[in-house]
């Protein structure tokens, strides 16, 4: 006998006997089975998560780039017609006057604070 036919053989012999049970050993054959086959897939399930679990875990190290800072170029061009206006160069004089008030102005407010206290008071 061939191989093949040995298995159609066998698969014939197996069929023979499974339909020869009655029908409540069936249903526990095909579910002792069923549960066999699940307990092999969570099996091989449980041994991939295993493998991967105990494999190192590399770390890849990439060299950060190095930015070079270009001077940008000058662009050299006609001044605006509002660069030498009066009206403008007024305003720009008073902005700069309110810029320097600004920051002479004493935001503390030192003379709000209450007077020092002397806590050393002596009892006769």
């Amino acid at each position: 006998m061939k191989i093949k036919e040995r298995i159609v053989f066998y698969w014939l012999k197996i069929k023979e006997y499974y339909w020869a049970l009655s029908s409540r050993t069936r249903k526990l054959l095909v579910i002792a089975g069923g549960v066999l086959g699940f307990l092999l897939v969570l099996l091989l399930v449980a041994s991939i998560v295993k493998s991967s679990l105990n494999q190192p875990v590399v770390k890849v190290v990439l060299p950060t780039p190095v930015i070079t800072a270009l001077p940008t170029p000058v662009e050299l061009t006609n001044p605006s017609r509002y660069a030498t206006d009066s009206a403008v160069l007024k305003l720009e004089g008073n902005l700069k006057d309110n810029e320097t008030n600004l920051n002479n102005v004493d935001i503390k407010e030192s003379d709000l604070y209450p007077p020092q206290l002397d806590f050393n008071i002596n009892f006769p």
